[in-house]
């Protein structure tokens, strides 16, 4: 008859929880299992039992087992004390003991939550331990706080100080215990009314951009403003010396004769969103200037403008005429000048002679000579978005940065875009035109031209007439987005044009050119240098592009 002597250890059931127990058996016996049966209506899927691990030593006959056991025991809503449970060994297929087990409810943590404290922006609430315990023992209490229910991300610990974001929202706080089985509960308070607000005073400055100079427009920046209720809409009222200006509500103000030597400021108001009147006011600016009027001599003369919106004359002689701040007005004369416009939206003339002129920053309008007598003029744009017309003479011209609009006039000129999307004209005689970045336009006017649309998707006009003459394209890419355009017949079809491919010496590298023939007259429009080597060759007519490829 088989025999055998148990020993089970670390056997806990309790509800919701999963563990695990170990059978170790001696005797003589062939098999060994060892089952879960349950009780009082409870099923297989409330309990389940799973050997995972067995080791068995057997000496002549005599066996040696241990068998690791897990299981997992479903919380099913039973009254404590109503449940047990048994463990069968079975030896060679018989029944050889029967061991009862009671299966232990995890039970709910007990006591309550409070919470002491004002329900304002600002305020400490504190936590209130309300005889919090367990019955299987309390081994700790972990703190964390809820905004209308949800879990408020940081705020850990027995106390939370009310934030902007909790207005207008109900504050609880939350105990989550942790019994002597391991097992956790929680336990939630009471939410409080809803937070209400304390007025944030506004933070940052109200600044004024522009120049206090006459004939200038300062602007309202209210990129330095914040208030944490709300920033409503501004309301502008604008100061001089501290007094209103009548009608000066506006986010903008031009400075006229009435306001030289005043020093201006602004008052910004706005309802926040709880309702509160704010008023912020800027800074003051510097006292406003008038602007200076100066006449050189028909000697050489150094004229400097001030902060306002100067008007300079140099006459004749190689001068020097400098804006600074404003909206300023250079008229070289006669003579080499040098003409600097500075900051603000400045017109500068050169007149004849040999100039340069520098925009500097601002939207500038720059004039080279008017006549013959001007040979040559150096025009630099500089920032900002300037119109130049070079006028005579065979003039180097320099966009600068920003969107450009420059003519090189009459002469052999060279016209260079820099950044920016520009507009490029040759005008009369053959001129080199090189946009630079951006998406240009590059117009060589009349004369044979040569173009380079530098980085980005150009534009290469023609007007269609024979005196615009055959301009050359040294770096057309239709991958890079580049188009012919057709300013010439608008009723002018694809078909009408034809692509002829030959090598020109010294053009370019090792393709051919392909010249752009429109049949009609019989005249080359363009020339692209290796164009030989494109897959496409882009013609735009009107809204319609074609490929000629």
């Amino acid at each position: 008859m088989a025999s055998a002597t148990f020993d089970i250890s670390a056997l806990n059931l309790v509800e919701g929880r999963d563990g695990f127990f170990t059978v170790e058996a001696e005797g003589t016996y062939e098999t060994l299992s060892v089952s879960l049966l349950v009780a009082n209506g409870l099923g297989a899927a409330d309990f389940s039992l799973r050997q995972v691990s067995s080791a068995t030593v057997e000496t002549n006959g005599y066996k040696r087992e241990s068998a690791n056991y897990s299981y997992s025991a479903l919380a099913d809503g039973l009254a404590e004390g109503t449940e047990r449970a048994q463990l069968q060994v079975t030896l060679d297929g018989q029944v050889y003991d029967t061991i009862a087990l009671s299966i232990t409810d995890n039970r709910p943590a007990t006591g309550a939550v409070g919470i002491a404290g004002t329900a304002a922006q600002g305020q400490l609430l504190q936590a209130q331990n309300q005889s919090l315990g367990d019955p299987e023992g309390l081994q700790s209490i972990a703190w964390s706080w809820t905004r209308d229910g949800a879990v408020i991300a940081g705020a850990q610990g027995q106390s939370y100080r009310l934030t902007q974001a909790d207005v207008g929202k109900a504050i609880a706080a939350r105990a989550t215990i942790t019994d002597n089985l391991g097992e956790t509960s929680t336990v939630t308070s009471d939410p409080t009314r809803d937070v209400t607000n304390v007025n944030d005073s506004p933070r940052g400055a109200v600044t004024i951009q522009g120049n206090a100079a006459i004939d200038e427009t300062l602007k309202a920046d209210l990129s330095g403003l914040s208030d944490a209720d709300g920033l409503g809409t501004p309301r502008y009222q604008w100061l001089a010396d501290g007094e209103a200006i009548a009608g000066a509500t506006a986010a903008t103000l031009l400075l006229d004769e009435t306001l030289v030597s005043s020093r201006i400021s602004l008052q910004v108001a706005y309802t926040d969103g709880y309702g509160t009147q704010e008023n912020v006011t800027s800074a003051a600016t510097a006292a406003v200037a008038a602007g200076l009027t100066l006449t050189g001599t028909p000697q050489a003369d150094r004229l400097q403008g001030g902060n306002g919106g100067d008007v300079i004359s140099g006459l004749a002689g190689n001068d020097q005429l400098f804006g600074g701040n404003g909206d300023d007005r250079l008229y070289g004369g006669g003579g080499d000048d040098r003409l600097l416009g500075e900051a603000g939206d400045d017109r500068l003339e050169g007149g004849d002679g040999r100039d340069m002129l520098n925009g500097g920053d601002g939207d500038d309008m720059i004039f080279g000579g008017s006549s013959a007598a001007d040979l040559r003029d150096v025009i630099y744009g500089g920032a900002g978005n300037d119109v130049i017309d070079a006028g005579y003479g065979n003039d180097l011209i320099m966009g600068g940065a920003g969107a450009d609009s420059m003519a090189g006039g009459y002469g052999a000129d060279t016209v260079i875009g820099n950044e920016g999307a520009d507009i490029l004209t040759g005008a009369a005689f053959g001129d080199l035109l090189y946009g630079g970045d951006g998406f240009d336009f590059l117009n060589g006017g009349f004369g044979s031209d040569r173009l380079n649309g530098g980085a980005g998707p150009d534009r290469f006009y023609h007007a269609g007439v024979a005196g615009h003459g055959n301009d050359w394209i040294q770096d057309y890419a239709a991958t890079d987005g580049d188009r012919l355009v057709w300013g010439g017949d608008p009723a002018a079809t694809a078909e009408q044009f034809q692509i002829n491919l030959a090598q020109t010496a010294n053009a370019g590298g090792a393709a051919q050119e392909a010249f752009v023939i429109y049949k009609p007259t019989g005249q080359i429009i363009w020339a692209l240098v290796d164009g030989g080597a494109q897959q496409d060759i882009r013609l735009q007519i009107g809204a319609d592009v074609f490929d000629l490829a």
